[in-house]
């Protein structure tokens, strides 16, 4: 990785904006099965007819790497300015020294990149609030009763708000941030419901068509489900079949083959 600010440049915020909407794109139209790279089609060239595919592509890892990259070097040129604002990617630089190139860097600026998952949560839980309003009021309730009025909440008050714990669950279930989750290639055959899941196979979760079946088998057609009680565990899972009995703070496991992935 290149700390090379005339490679990309820095200071512009509409821009950056610009590159992530392009980003989004290019992982949009990536997932088309026609599209994936996958079996020999990698291995065709982008001269060859039919094969434009390969030329999306690479401009579509330019943008990635741009979208990256922008936001993380207009950070850095704002504390060699001495006017950068209070920001995570700020205090993470502060907190260590990151040498250029290294994996740690490349942690960071991809760290920070991913932050836009939770800014659509925070969306999500606006609309969720809008919607519902009585949830809302007892979501303030629990808070106000535990914590009050004047104090923020920590995470040792997760344990004494059951409620919020299950609404911010809720969420994310109720209005995903992604209708995909990010690929998956198989390291080994699998078998699932008895379809064979060859070694090597692409891997598209779809996390709408998990949780409209939620929808249906729990007969939920509101923001109910963690609410209720029902659904003592994560969200959603596409990796591992193990979830928390209670929360995801819980040192308590229970194997979860049998849930709705």
């Amino acid at each position: 990785m290149e700390d090379d600010s005339s490679k990309y440049e820095t200071g512009d915020r509409d821009k950056a904006s610009h590159l992530d909407f392009s980003s989004q794109d290019g992982n949009r139209d990536s997932t088309v099965p026609a599209n994936a790279d996958s079996g020999t089609v990698r291995y065709v060239p982008s001269w060859f007819p039919g094969a434009s595919f390969q030329i999306k592509a690479a401009e579509y890892k330019r943008t990635i790497e741009r979208m990256t990259m922008v936001p993380y070097l207009w950070i850095k040129d704002q504390v060699a300015r001495g006017c950068s604002r209070p920001s995570i990617l700020l205090r993470l630089l502060q907190k260590g020294h990151y040498e250029s190139g290294s994996h740690q860097e490349q942690v960071l600026v991809w760290t920070n990149a991913e932050f836009v998952m939770g800014v659509s949560a925070v969306s999500s839980f606006f609309v969720a609030m809008a919607l519902y309003p009585e949830v809302q009021r007892k979501a303030r309730e629990e808070l106000d009763r535990v914590v009050g009025p004047t104090t923020l909440a920590t995470f040792e008050h997760r344990s004494q708000l059951p409620f919020i714990d299950a609404l911010v669950k809720e969420v994310f279930r109720w209005h995903p941030a992604s209708p995909l989750g990010a690929p998956h290639i198989t390291q080994e055959d699998q078998i699932w419901d008895g379809y064979l899941l060859p070694k090597g196979a692409l891997l598209l979760p779809n996390i709408w068509l998990f949780h409209t079946r939620l929808l249906i088998l729990l007969l939920a057609s509101k923001l109910t489900l963690y609410l209720l009680g029902r659904l003592p565990m994560i969200p959603v899972s596409t990796t591992t079949p193990w979830c928390s009995s209670q929360s995801d703070s819980s040192r308590e496991k229970t194997p979860c083959q049998k849930q709705i992935p």
